[in-house]
C-alpha cells in the first residue's frame, strides 16, 4: 500500500509536505543519459574524480590488481565514511 503524505505519521516528514505537494502539481522531468554497464566501477570512479585533476573512468579502476584493490579500499572508506550516494547513484545517470 502507497502511503500519501497525509497519511505519514512521523511528524519529521511533515516538514517535506508542501515539496511534495508541489512536485506533484509540476511533475519532475528526467531525462535518462546513461545507464552504466559497470556501475560499481564508475561509482568509485566519479569519487576519485572529485579529488582528481582528471578525470577517473571505470576503465582505469579495473585495468590492473593494484588499481582493482585500491577501488575496493575506496569503495569500503568511502562507504565507512557514510557516503552511501555514489554508490546509490551507480546505476543510472540522470539529466
Amino acid at each position: 500500500m502507497v502511503q500519501t503524505v497525509g497519511e505519514i505519521s512521523d511528524p519529521r516528514a511533515q516538514l517535506y509536505k508542501p515539496v511534495v505537494e508541489a512536485a506533484m502539481r509540476h511533475p519532475i522531468r528526467a531525462t535518462l543519459v546513461n545507464a552504466f554497464a559497470e556501475p560499481f566501477n564508475n561509482a568509485v570512479a566519479t569519487a576519485r574524480t572529485c579529488y582528481a585533476p582528471r578525470v577517473i573512468t571505470s576503465e582505469d579502476v579495473n585495468r590492473t590488481e593494484r588499481a582493482r584493490n585500491q577501488r575496493d579500499a575506496i569503495a569500503r572508506s568511502t562507504y565507512a565514511a557514510g557516503h552511501h550516494t555514489t554508490l546509490q547513484h551507480a546505476h543510472f545517470n540522470l539529466l
